[in-house]
């Protein structure tokens, strides 16, 4: 490059190098090498990824002893700490189904509803 010239050079981010689906920074360097010259230049690269999550009071909900014919509500707290509206559903996953089955129980006008064991009734 010329004196007093200038030149535009075009960085790429990639979000997709953030493989654990949390939001947070990406950081990395960027290294300018002068040909013919050992002059060296850094400039910092940073690069935010925004997913969308959720942050739960307790990791587990233990219920301990149940007596028959009877329920038990526990409430766990959930926070959006992401930079955006969360839309969220939630399910048991397969494995827990068989430790907990789902029972379904038709309504007079023929819907469908779905008990687990472990909900109130």
């Amino acid at each position: 490059m010329h004196p007093g010239k200038s030149s535009t050079v075009q960085v790429l981010f990639d979000p997709s190098q953030k493989v654990d689906r949390v939001s947070g920074e990406l950081t990395g360097k960027l290294h300018i090498f002068h040909a013919d010259h050992p002059q060296r230049d850094v400039i910092d690269l940073v690069g935010e990824v925004c997913f969308p999550n959720i942050k739960l009071d307790s990791t587990m909900v233990n219920f301990g002893s149940i007596l028959t014919e009877t329920s038990k509500k526990i409430v766990i707290s959930m926070s959006n700490v992401s930079e955006m509206g969360i839309n969220y559903e939630w399910s048991f996953i397969e494995e827990e189904l068989a430790t907990f089955p789902v029972e379904k129980d038709v309504s007079s006008d023929g819907r469908v509803e779905s008990r687990n064991s472990i909900r109130d009734k």
